[in-house]
């Protein structure tokens, strides 16, 4: 569940973004949509917890981020949230599959390589698990960092832009990817996206 409420934020540039409430059930999905320049990526990492807010509140779940200490909040979003970044991070030194199974490293999971192999293979990354990142392609990135996101099934799946640089067919797949593991987990998935080819897989619609 996903909930917010007088959602404020100012930049010291001077900047400043009002946001609607948000309501999401369990499970529910949402497609946020915008022009550039209207706060839709301050507006995810407000809901991440990757911004701190200036007023309002996020409630994800039962949990407050607002009452979270810096160290609490990282906790909860990795045990709890699945990011897809518009740039993605990732140790450009290690393979593929290095990259994923740092992700679970978390205190209260274990590696897991059934899970990498499965995310790998539906993305279709899996032929790259033994090759560094730095010899990946810019479409093959983009599936790493969805992978990475939901390695460790999470309860809230934010993407922002994540099927920027893909093919119809990859975005196609991508999406239903999304879909699916969102489905499984009855978990909220909130993307952000300028791609129109999204615009028509998703009835829940936040024009910002």
């Amino acid at each position: 569940m996903i909930k917010t409420s007088k959602l404020h934020f100012s930049y010291t540039t001077g900047t400043s973004f009002n946001f609607p409430d948000i309501s999401l059930a369990e499970g529910d999905h949402l497609l946020l949509l915008g022009p550039s320049g209207v706060g839709k990526t301050t507006l995810l990492h407000l809901l991440s917890g990757l911004l701190p807010i200036t007023s309002g509140t996020v409630t994800i779940g039962n949990t407050e981020l607002n009452n979270l200490s810096r160290k609490k909040l990282d906790a909860f979003r990795g045990r709890q949230m699945g990011i897809i970044f518009q740039n993605d991070y990732f140790i450009n030194a290690l393979t593929v599959k290095e990259n994923l199974a740092l992700r679970l490293y978390f205190p209260d999971k274990l590696k897991d390589n059934a899970r990498i192999k499965e995310l790998a293979k539906r993305l279709g990354i899996f032929d790259q698990l033994d090759k560094k990142v730095i010899a990946l392609s810019e479409g093959q990135r983009q599936r790493l960092s969805i992978a990475i996101a939901l390695i460790n099934k999470p309860n809230v799946i934010f993407a922002d832009e994540p099927t920027a640089s893909l093919d119809d067919e990859n975005c196609e797949k991508v999406i239903t990817l999304l879909k699916e593991e969102a489905s499984n987990s009855t978990a909220n998935l909130l993307i952000i996206t300028h791609d129109l080819r999204v615009k028509t897989m998703f009835k829940n619609h936040l024009y910002l």
